[in-house]
């Protein structure tokens, strides 16, 4: 049966916020805030796509909760959410992860991770319920932060199945630029933001352009999409000789005010493949997922990706603000 299957995390995010600009190693910092809502990326990218697909494709969560009644909570909270949790496993005796994150004034966030019950899905799991075969069939496979044993089981498991594959592992299960090269399935997607990027490629900012061209040279079926924050982000796909560059949403310029910064990059790659599991048309799946991440900085908590009217009533209100616009890899070097 066709869907969209989101592999990753599920957590608890307990998020503290202070008035310094930057959190300093060894410092006393007065909390002014705190709140808890839900996290993890996968839990979050399975939401961004639920709420753009709305019911017009099923979508899964595969991961694990502990447990506990903060497990029981996420699970409460994603049925409401329309996804499909057949695959979710809840862990006995074990805790939900959970994300304890400091929000800076300047909304940037540093975060500390408790893994928990996320680590304990396996491949027998992955054997486990018919998942194999649902992959097969699936409109599109995400995977985000799970464990590195998992993460290349799990792509050898799909690396023959004629199936979009997304990859935004964050810094969770790619250590080396020749995982990519030995795992990737054939035409992946693969959202990297641009520290993620260079430190896979053992590489620099000075060096961007060259590293691109070095994993692209071994393996130019990739589809490579680097996040540049509020930069942009850039497409590059060498097959097709495309290179595509989004500016970001300028909120400040629209009276909009950044809050929260966590989780735009789940709900950028949430809403990209979505985007391009409904229509076959990166620059269409570019513009919808800028705007949507940058939605998502203007609301707290990181599952708060805007739903698909948000989108359009945005662009439609804004239609000139951001837009596509193919470069030469070059120019990359100036942003």
């Amino acid at each position: 049966m066709p869907g969209v299957f989101s592999f990753g995390r599920v957590n608890v995010d307990i998020v503290f916020r202070i008035r310094e600009n930057k959190v300093i190693r060894g410092a006393r910092h007065v909390i002014e805030d705190v709140t808890i809502r839900g996290g993890g990326s996968g839990a979050n990218t399975a939401v961004a796509v639920s709420r753009f697909l709305e019911g017009t494709e099923k979508v899964y969560l595969v991961g694990c909760v502990g447990g506990d009644q903060e497990g029981k909570n996420q699970i409460e909270e994603l049925r409401k959410e329309n996804i499909d949790l057949s695959f979710v496993k809840v862990v006995e005796n074990e805790l939900t992860g959970r994300a304890y994150v400091v929000l800076d004034g300047e909304n940037e966030s540093t975060i500390f991770s408790f893994v928990g019950a996320n680590e304990k899905l396996t491949k027998k799991d992955l054997l486990s319920n018919g998942l194999q075969n649902f992959l097969n069939s699936a409109s599109a496979i995400v995977v985000t932060n799970i464990s590195r044993t998992l993460a290349l089981d799990l792509l050898a498991m799909i690396k023959s199945f004629k199936t979009k594959v997304f990859i935004d592992p964050g810094k969770s299960f790619l250590l080396f630029k020749e995982d990519i090269v030995k795992f990737f399935p054939l035409g992946s997607y693969y959202l990297p933001n641009l520290y993620e990027f260079l430190e896979v490629m053992n590489s620099n900012s000075k060096f961007l352009v060259k590293s691109i061209e070095e994993i692209l040279n071994i393996r130019p079926d990739l589809k490579l999409i680097i996040k540049l924050g509020s930069k942009g982000v850039a497409y590059i796909e060498k097959e097709s000789n495309k290179l595509l560059y989004v500016n970001a949403v300028d909120l400040a310029k629209l009276g909009l005010k950044i809050v929260d910064l966590t989780g735009c990059g789940d709900v950028f790659t949430g809403v990209f493949s979505a985007s391009l599991v409904e229509r076959d048309n990166v620059e269409r799946a570019l513009v919808y997922s800028s705007v949507a991440a940058g939605l998502k900085a203007t609301k707290y908590g990181a599952r708060s990706s805007p739903k698909r009217g948000e989108i359009e009533d945005f662009l439609k209100r804004y239609n000139e603000i951001i837009k596509v616009r193919k470069i030469d890899l070059r120019e990359l070097k100036k942003l």
